[in-house]
């Protein structure tokens, strides 16, 4: 990043600093100011995009091709249903496929929720338990 000229490195009083450049905000980086029990401080942090083409940059330092785009929109999607209603479909369908024998994380990667979410449903709709049982 630093030889991308995304961040800079800044020496103040002996200690070293990482701050973005334009460029690097242009990109989304950028510094929020915390406060802690030693007092105030920066911190540098990556939005979405940021993060993107970090895993991008990373891939061909490594060089492995990875399909950005789809692990992005599979990350997106993983959990795209999280903390939402359930609806008396969803709950057929999380029935169907817990009594056909599929694992929860099979179930909550269909179903766009996570398996933490998975277990409570099925604790609810009384087909374990326990939510430790699967």
């Amino acid at each position: 990043m630093i030889e991308d000229g995304f961040i800079v490195e800044n020496e103040i009083n002996g200690r070293k600093y990482k701050m973005p450049t334009v460029k690097g905000n242009e990109a989304g980086i950028y510094t929020e100011e915390r406060f802690g029990k030693n007092g105030n401080y920066k911190v540098v942090m990556y939005n979405k995009n940021a993060q993107e083409m970090i895993i991008e940059h990373l891939a061909e330092a490594i060089g492995i091709n990875i399909a950005i785009n789809q692990q992005t929109t599979n990350i997106n999607q993983a959990d795209s249903n999280r903390g939402k209603p359930w609806d008396s479909k969803q709950e057929e369908q999380l029935t169907e496929m817990f009594k056909d024998g599929l694992t929860v994380n099979d179930i909550a990667n269909t179903m766009m929720r996570s398996p933490g979410g998975i277990r409570a449903r099925l604790l609810k709709l009384g087909l374990i338990n326990d939510i430790n049982e699967v």
